[in-house]
């Protein structure tokens, strides 16, 4: 399952409840305060419920549609303040679930997701500090030798060399003794 933004989508639901029955309420309330006039407190109950409506949508976009938190975000930050002027912000508690809600929505951020043969966020066989070093030996001296030389690489009988300073045995090729460090005369 993907990462969403929960916290987010519930305090926005929330929101959207509270502010759908408080637009309900000033649609009753205004329908019987403005009985020369019903229109008037219907009309302000309607817009309510409509906020409200809309908080509700922006908070399911929100769950299903992830890559547009941002847009979702802001559209419930919108509506949830202008219901303070329809629904009463839904008692105040949805005005302030609905800004809560929309703000977490637009900040959220889903984890970054590692690419394939990663494993504890480095690439198979690397760990922490990188690569497994490649031994280098100065020039001059003679090169560590490779584990898994290919059968194809051919091999010449040479007769050993001994350095004239430690009698360590000589590598071909080589300049210095990789005991002493001892120039071999060549």
């Amino acid at each position: 399952m993907a990462e969403k933004p929960t916290a987010a989508f519930v305090l926005s639901l929330i929101s959207g409840i509270f502010i759908l029955l408080g637009g309900a309420v000033i649609a009753a309330i205004g329908a019987t305060i403005f009985a020369f006039v019903p229109a008037v407190g219907i009309v302000l109950g309607v817009i309510g419920l409509a906020s409200g409506v809309l908080v509700l949508v922006g908070a399911i976009m929100l769950y299903m549609h992830t890559e547009q938190h941002v847009t979702w975000g802001i559209i419930i930050l919108v509506f949830s303040i202008l219901s303070i002027f329809t629904s009463l912000g839904g008692f105040l508690i949805g005005l302030i679930l609905g800004i809560i809600g929309g703000a977490l929505g637009i900040a959220w951020k889903p984890q970054p997701m590692p690419f394939p043969g990663y494993v504890a966020g480095y690439p198979a066989g690397f760990g922490p500090y990188g690569p497994p070093p490649t031994p280098v030996a100065p020039s001059g001296y003679a090169t560590p030798t490779t584990v898994g030389v290919s059968a194809s690489t051919p091999t010449t009988a040479e007769v050993p060399a001994f350095c004239k300073n430690c009698g360590a045995a000589l590598p071909p090729g080589v300049q210095f003794c990789p005991s002493c460090g001892t120039k071999v005369g060549v």
